[in-house]
C-alpha cells in the first residue's frame, strides 16, 4: 500500500488521538516563537524553491483548517507552498478494507494513494487558490509563478517513480504521506519540509524515535534523510510555534 499512500497517517494522524494531545508548548532551543496567530515567516531563509508542507490528516475535521490554510498562504506568499495532504479518516478505511478482504500491500498501497484525492478536494474547496499539481514540472511552475500547489499524490507518485533519480518509495503501510511529503521535498530539489501535526513534538525526540513511537512512519526517518532543514508544527497549539527538527537530534 503506498505505504505513502496506503497508511496515510495511520501513525501520526489518521484517527490517532495522540495527536491531538498537548505537550510542552514553551519556546526553547530550536523553536521559533511564532507570536499570536501568525505562523513563522522566515522569508529570508527559504528561497524560491518552495516549502513542502505535509498537512496532518488529523487536521482533517478541526474547525480552524480554513484559518490554518490562510496563515499557510500568508506565511508562504514570499517562498512558495506545496502542499501534501495527510490521509486521516479516509486512509483508515482503506487500512479497514484491507484487513478485510487482505487486499494486499500493492494494491492496498495504489486505493489508498487514490483515497488522498478527497482530502485534496476538501482543501481546494476551501481554498481554490491552491492549483493542484501532478508533476515535478508543474509543482515547480506553480512556484515560479508564485501560485500555490497542491500535491496530486497518486499521479505526482507515478510520475516521480518514473523520474531516474526518484529514491525508492515502498508500497507498504510503513510509508505514509510522512514519508510522501519528504519524498516530494527531495523530488523538488531537496527543499524545506514542515510537519504540521496535532501536537507538540516531545524535546530532543530523534527521528527514528520518533517513528518508534508512532508520531511519523517508520519511512520516515529513511524518506527525509538529505533534506535541508525539517521543522514540526502543532498546528492546533497557540501561540503556533514551528521547531527545527534535526533527525541527529539526540533523546
Amino acid at each position: 500500500m503506498e505505504d505513502s499512500g496506503g497508511g496515510l497517517d495511520r501513525a501520526s494522524d489518521g484517527g490517532n488521538n495522540r495527536e491531538r494531545s498537548g505537550g510542552n508548548r514553551g519556546v526553547g532551543p530550536g523553536r521559533h516563537e511564532a507570536g499570536g496567530a501568525d505562523l513563522p515567516s522566515h522569508e529570508g531563509d527559504r528561497d524560491r524553491r518552495g516549502v513542502v508542507c505535509k498537512l496532518g490528516g488529523s487536521l482533517l475535521d478541526w474547525p480552524g483548517l480554513p484559518r490554518l490554510l490562510d496563515q499557510l498562504l500568508e506565511r508562504s506568499r514570499a517562498t512558495g507552498l506545496v502542499l501534501v495532504v495527510g490521509g486521516g479518516a479516509t486512509a483508515d478505511l482503506v487500512r479497514h478494507w484491507d484487513a478485510l478482504f487482505q487486499l494486499g500491500e500493492e494494491r492496498a498501497h495504489w486505493l489508498a494513494l487514490e483515497s488522498l484525492e478527497l482530502n485534496e478536494r476538501l482543501v481546494t474547496h476551501l481554498r481554490p487558490i491552491f492549483r493542484p499539481v501532478r508533476s515535478g514540472p508543474q509543482a515547480t511552475a506553480a512556484l515560479h509563478e508564485g501560485v500555490p500547489a497542491i500535491i496530486c499524490s497518486s499521479c505526482f507518485v507515478r510520475w516521480g517513480e518514473k523520474q531516474p533519480a526518484a529514491p525508492p518509495l515502498p508500497h507498504a503501510w510503513r510509508v505514509t504521506t510522512d514519508s510522501i511529503a519528504a519524498w516530494v521535498a527531495h523530488l523538488l530539489g531537496g527543499c524545506e519540509l514542515v510537519l504540521l501535526k496535532s501536537l507538540d513534538l516531545p524535546a530532543g525526540l530523534s527521528w527514528p524515535d520518533a517513528a518508534r513511537t508512532g508520531l511519523v512512519d517508520d519511512y520516515f526517518p529513511e524518506a527525509a534523510a538529505g533534506l535541508r532543514q525539517v521543522s514540526w508544527l502543532n498546528a492546533r497549539a497557540e501561540p503556533w510555534t514551528e521547531i527545527s527538527w534535526p533527525g541527529e537530534a539526540a533523546g
